[in-house]
């Protein structure tokens, strides 16, 4: 039997508030889903600012997990199938990062993001990120420019080259890039840098450093007073000729026994500031949990039900619906928007024989 994400997918589906994502709209997401290789790890993008129970979807692929495999082999197969270009390019990346050759040995994962809205339902096209290991405490300059230029299939602009390599020359001690994004769907060359590891006056004295447009001073001090809410701050920029206005702000909070209690705090922040429907900051909340093979024995796939059967009764297969961030979008100094990131991860958990 020929799996694809739609099995996993199916899985999660049901507990999903329709305030976040309804039926016509998970409907879309599954079509989608039916025509991707097997992944595990994937996810959602909703905004909060809007009542519209739409969302995009994203989608990991890993080395450890064997979807790069899976997505490889689906390169190979479906070359000639998909005409846009980016499908090409993507294709191909895909394929060469599987064979671990020229320069891919530090990439760890990538990702696709398909923008639903507009989106053309015989054909989605993905924008494509991709990561690095980081245990070599490198941030990967160079293989960041050979990789985005692979991607790109051309050379980068001189001014966009300078732009990037400041970028990266500028990072604080302990910040870590750790995705890096062409959005192929998208009518733009910028690329896109995500940075963990930084605090709001890192952010603040980073963005004055590469020349970002934005007031810098007004954005310190929003950010500070958002900061006391989450356990960490990342940056997403797009970088073309120069840094360009729009930003992202990533805000997470860890899991642990007060982590509910401190989604639930910021997401009331944001409903107050206008940047969250109070309907959907509930929603939020009634997404968090988890799915195992024995709550939802129905929809589980037969190839996880065996290889947890050749496990043992004290594992089992679930999966994890968690919240991976929430991202604020600055346009200059303004806020204006912020959407939430819904995770869904595969994990095998050990539990005592017998219970679920």
């Amino acid at each position: 039997m020929k799996y694809t994400t739609r099995d996993y997918l199916d899985i999660v589906a049901p507990h999903v508030p329709q305030r976040l994502i309804d039926v016509n709209s998970m409907n879309r997401l599954a079509e989608l889903a039916a025509t991707l290789p097997p992944s595990s790890n994937f996810g959602f993008e909703c905004k909060l600012g809007s009542p519209a129970p739409t969302a995009d979807f994203l989608i990991a692929v890993i080395a450890s997990d064997g979807s790069r495999g899976a997505w490889a082999e689906e390169a190979r197969q479906a070359r000639g199938r998909r005409s846009h270009p980016a499908w090409e390019k993507v294709q191909r990346f895909l394929a060469d990062w599987e064979r671990s050759e020229g320069g891919f040995e530090p990439i760890y994962d990538t990702w696709l993001e398909f923008d639903m809205d507009g989106q053309d339902s015989e054909e989605p096209v993905p924008s494509f990120f991709f990561g690095f290991d980081h245990t070599r405490n490198d941030n990967y300059p160079d293989t960041t420019r050979t990789m985005v230029e692979r991607l790109r299939a051309a050379p980068l602009p001189s001014a966009g080259l300078d732009t990037l390599s400041a970028c990266f020359k500028e990072l604080p001690q302990r910040a870590q890039v750790f995705q890096i994004g062409l959005m192929l769907s998208r009518p733009t060359d910028a690329v896109r840098l995500c940075i963990k590891r930084l605090t709001a006056e890192q952010i603040a004295t980073y963005l004055s450093h590469i020349g970002w447009p934005g007031s810098v001073a007004v954005l310190q001090r929003q950010l500070e007073s958002i900061a006391p809410l989450v356990d960490g701050m990342g940056l997403d920029l797009d970088i073309g000729q120069s840094v360009l206005p729009k930003i992202g702000i990533e805000c997470s909070i860890r899991d642990g026994s007060d982590g509910r209690d401190k989604v639930k705090a910021f997401l009331e922040r944001l409903s107050t500031e206008g940047y969250c429907t109070p309907g959907k900051g509930t929603a939020i909340l009634e997404w968090l949990g988890l799915c195992t093979e024995r709550t939802d024995r129905e929809r589980w796939p037969a190839h996880l039900i065996k290889a947890s059967e050749g496990l043992g009764p004290e594992v089992l297969s679930s999966f994890a619906r968690t919240l991976n961030h929430i991202k604020i979008n600055y346009e200059s100094d303004q806020e204006i928007a912020a959407k939430a990131y819904l995770g869904v991860r595969h994990y095998w958990i050990r539990t005592r024989a017998g219970t679920s």
